[in-house]
C-alpha cells in the first residue's frame, strides 16, 4: 500500500455495488439538478471570495463550456501538501489533486508516452514503445504569480504539487465557504 493520499499500487476494479446501493443511485438521480445548483452555488461563493488574488489561482471556465461541478481545485502559492496539513489542523479537510499518472507504483515509471495499457499489471508482457515523447518542456517551478526556485517539472507533476481540492459538497453554507476561505488563507 503506498502511503501517498489517492496513489494506488494495483490496478483493480470496484464494480461491487448491493442492489439497495443502486436503488438509492436511482432515487438520487430525480434530484440531480437541485445537487448540481447547490454545488454551482458553492463555486459562485468561492468565486467571489477567491477571485484575482495573487496568493490562489482559481479554475477559469472558458466561454461556451460547461462545468460539472465536481470538484473545486485550486492552484496554491505553497506546496498543496502542506498547505492541507495546515488546513486540517485548523479543521479544514481537502483533497489532493490526482498525481500523475507514472507516479503509480503498478505503472512501473513508464511515461505517458510510452504507456502500453496492456501491460499494466502484468509482469510477463513487455510494453511496447509508441512514439519518442515530446521535448521536455522548460521548468515551470512555482505558479506564476509566485516568485520561488524553479523545479523541473512536467505540468502534471506541477499541478499535482500546487493543486488543492477545496470542500464543495452540497452541504456547505455561505459561512462555511467563508470559513474555508479564511482558513486558506491563513495557511497559504
Amino acid at each position: 500500500m503506498t502511503d501517498s493520499r489517492y496513489v494506488h499500487d494495483c490496478i483493480g476494479f470496484n464494480y461491487r455495488m448491493t442492489e439497495m446501493q443502486a436503488a438509492f443511485g436511482v432515487a438520487q438521480l430525480g434530484r440531480l439538478n437541485e445537487f448540481i445548483d447547490k454545488r454551482r452555488q458553492v463555486f459562485e461563493w468561492y468565486d467571489e471570495r477567491l477571485g484575482p488574488q495573487d496568493w490562489v489561482g482559481t479554475q477559469r471556465l472558458p466561454d461556451g463550456f460547461t462545468h460539472g461541478y465536481w470538484a473545486y481545485a485550486i492552484r496554491t502559492r505553497s506546496l498543496a501538501r502542506r498547505v492541507a496539513e495546515a488546513m486540517l489542523e485548523q479543521g479544514v479537510e481537502t483533497r489532493p489533486v490526482f498525481p500523475p499518472l507514472w507516479q503509480f507504483p503498478h505503472i512501473g515509471g513508464r511515461t505517458a508516452h510510452y504507456l502500453d495499457l496492456r501491460t499494466i499489471g502484468n509482469p510477463k508482457r513487455k510494453p511496447v514503445r509508441r512514439a519518442a515523447p515530446p521535448p521536455r518542456r522548460k521548468p515551470t517551478g512555482s505558479p506564476a504569480h509566485v516568485q520561488q526556485p524553479l523545479l523541473d517539472e512536467t505540468i502534471a507533476e506541477d499541478i499535482s504539487n500546487w493543486g488543492l481540492i477545496l470542500p464543495t459538497h452540497c452541504g456547505l453554507s455561505e459561512a462555511d465557504v467563508d470559513q474555508v476561505c479564511e482558513v486558506l488563507k491563513r495557511c497559504v
